[in-house]
This record gives C-alpha cells, structure tokens and sequence, in this order.
C-alpha cells in the first residue's frame, strides 16, 4: 500500500493497472459461480428425479415422448403407488388389530400314555381319628345350621394346623382300605399303583399314573372305550363321616402325567351307590377361549394405565407376574405376552401360597367385605374400588417383596405348601 500512494511511476501504474484487472477477474468469477448457484426450477428438478430414480415406470413420464405415451405411464405409476398404499394401510390395520390364525390338525396314534386319575374323599378326617373335643364343637355347629364351609374354615382347618403332616395323612382315609377293585383293560391294579398327595382342602388324595409309581413308569392305552381303560370300585367308608361333612363320594380329577393334582380347582364328584363313567380325549393345543379374550383385554387395559401413569416402566421393562390358570396359559394370550415384551415371573402351577394376590390381597378383602350386603353389582363395585382407594402407599410393594421369603421357604420345604 505504501508503494502505490507513495510513487506515480510507471510501476504505480503498472501496479494500479495490475489490481484493476484482479479486482476484473474476482469479479467475474464471483458472477460465474452465482450462475451455477441459482435456484433450478420445479421442472428441473422433477426431470432430474424421473431419470435417476429406480422406481420402474416414472423416466417414461416426463421426457420427449408422445402426450399418449406419458399419460398412459402417469396412469400406471398412480395405480401402482395407491396400490403400495392401499397394502401398507391393510398391513398396518391387521397388527394393530392383534388378529391370530389357530390351526388345527388331529393325527392317529396307534397307543399313547393313559393321563393321571387322582382320587380324593370328600370327607377329610376320618371319625374314628378326631378327639372327643372336636367332635362334640363339629356336633353343636352342626346342630346350630352352621354351613359346612364355615365348620371347616374354623374348626377342621384349625385342628389340622396343629397337627404334623405325618399325622394328617393318618387322619384321611388310606387307599388301601377304600380301594375294593380296580383293573385297567386286562391288568389288575392295587393301591400301591396309587401316589400319595395331601391336599389343604381334601385331605389324602391318591393318583393312578402318577410321576412316583413304584409299579409302573408309564400305563399305555391302545384303543378307546370302557373296557380298556381304568376301571374302580371303591368303598367310601361312610360310617367313618363327620357330622358336619355335606356329601358322601370322592373327587375325581383327571390330569396330565406328572402334573401336581389341585381337586379343589376342577374335577368330578362320583356319588356313592351310583356307577360314574367318564370319557375323554386328548387335545394337543390350548384353546382359545373367550376366558383368554377376556384376559388378552385386561393386559391391553394394564399396558395402556402402565403408559399414562408409569410410562418409564414401559422403557424399562415390565415383569409380569400371574398363576398358570387357563386364560394365563392359553396360546393367545401367549402370543400376546410376546409381542408386548414383557418378562413373565415364573411361577409353580396351582401355587396360591406363592400368588400375592392370594396370600396378601384376598384376605384382607375378604374381612372386609365379611357381613356386607349388596343389592346390586353396581353398589359392590363401589364400595371394592373405595377399598382399593384407602389402602395404605407401601401395600402392593409389601406383598410383591415378601414373595423372597416365601419362596426361600418353599425350597426349604422341598417344594411343599407354605402355610399362610
């Protein structure tokens, strides 16, 4: 800069000379490369996309062709892509719609495993067995009108807590001594083909086909009808009855090998002095029944409340925890576990000692209601929802929490009830 303003001689000249013609070359350049810059037009563009997209169909419709000949593929492309989108919608519509196929297939079995029968006698503790004291409460309830349910809850429940389980087996009845005949096809049976359970409600229950036969490891069955399967005669020992029990006869459950027999859920009371015939069939799925519907729409409810009220347990993760009743087990609501992606707490079947909705909810519930009268549904719905509405912050939590213990003495117990 100094030289130029300083010296007018030819080489300020030549310099000013030499700025002019690079402030010309800046400035043309700066012109030519807004020229490239400009904004192309929509035309531009739409012909640049038909001729470099891989969509089949759109280079024909813009392009130097016959007016015909782009309409004809204007007409094709709009087909196509409504079409894609009719597709998408109808794709869409049936996952959200959680719509399910059930196949079913029956295949032929020359012979196949004979399910488990467990036998229970409708009167838990034998006469001869109760202590004069019991007897005459059971006698004065009975005369009293106390239902029988009542006189077990209180009474015969209460006995037998205070009794050793060695002790309960010996106040049921023994198989040996109901058990007149038995048969299954051409084979003789005897009591010692039968498994011994003790259950809370019934008392002893025996189990032919059971996973502990000592006999036998499995009992096959090669064709259908009375005579070739199992057949029993049993003696019920009547004379043996409480007072305060209400009928005379044995549960009759039929059950899956290995299963553990829960009477008290299911099963077929067999009256004395009458013969009871039972047919079944084998199934080789779960059906999906309405009780599953029912289920399936409950898990929706749960998962929509979990989503305005907890919304991070949705990120985080849900573990679910039920029973294995059927609607809990049914291939849809399976399905419909899985494609929420919830954890499933395991869980023993028939097990109401380890459900908190059992151990920790219903008997609060029911003390509750104990003594109430409703003369419409509406009116229990109420006062069930005002219930739930008082309950103190920390109790779901504490029955949820208290499942450690009892599962620690569950396996201490080698796998028996754990007493409430």
């Amino acid at each position: 800069m100094t030289e130029i303003h300083g010296n007018n001689s030819s080489p300020t000249t030549a310099g000013a000379s030499d700025v002019d013609s690079n402030c010309t070359t800046i400035t043309a350049t700066t012109a030519t490369t807004s020229t490239r810059r400009k904004v192309r037009t929509a035309k531009e563009l739409i012909h640049e996309f038909t001729h470099s997209t891989s969509m089949h169909g759109v280079q024909y419709v813009m392009g130097r062709r016959p007016v015909w000949r782009r309409m004809v593929w204007s007409v094709l492309v709009a087909s196509s892509v409504a079409w894609a989108a009719h597709n998408v919608y109808h794709i869409v519509s049936d996952y959200n719609s959680h719509s399910f196929q059930t196949s079913v297939s029956s295949e032929y079995q020359s012979k196949m495993n004979f399910p488990a029968v467990t036998v229970c006698n409708l009167n838990r503790i034998r006469l001869s067995k109760t202590t004069q004291f019991l007897l005459e409460l059971l006698q004065r309830a009975v005369m009293r009108g106390i239902d029988g349910a009542v006189i077990n809850y209180y009474f015969i429940d209460h006995f037998l807590k205070q009794s050793s389980r060695q002790q309960q087996r010996e106040m049921g009845h023994q198989m040996q001594d109901m058990l007149v005949k038995c048969n299954f096809g051409n084979e003789v049976c005897t009591s010692e083909n039968f498994t011994y359970s003790y259950n809370l409600q019934h008392g002893n229950c025996y189990t032919f086909a059971g996973s502990q036969d000592s006999k036998r490891s499995e009992w096959l069955t090669m064709r259908a009808g009375p005579g070739n399967g199992l057949s029993m005669e049993f003696n019920v020992q009547f004379d043996e009855y409480l007072p305060s029990t209400t009928a005379s006869g044995l549960k009759v459950l039929i059950h899956d090998n290995g299963e553990v027999p829960f009477p008290e859920d299911g099963g077929i009371m067999a009256g004395t002095g009458a013969a009871t015939s039972i047919a079944i069939r084998k199934v080789g799925g779960t059906v999906n029944n309405k009780a599953a519907l029912r289920y399936c729409s409950t898990l929706d409810r749960l998962k929509e409340a979990i989503r305005r009220k907890r919304p991070g347990l949705l990120r985080r993760g849900v573990v679910l925890q039920h029973d294995n009743a059927t609607p809990h087990s049914a291939n849809l609501t399976q399905q419909w576990l899985q494609r929420y992606g919830w954890e499933i707490l395991p869980h023993p079947a028939h097990s109401p000692d380890l459900a908190p909705s059992d151990f920790h909810l219903f008997g609060p519930l029911k003390r509750h209601l104990g003594g109430m009268a409703f003369e419409t549904e509406d009116d229990l719905i109420s006062e069930l929802r005002n219930w739930f509405d008082n309950l103190y912050v920390d109790f779901f939590p504490v029955g949820i929490n208290s499942l450690l213990s009892r599962w620690q003495k569950c396996i201490h117990l080698h796998g028996d009830y754990v007493e409430k």
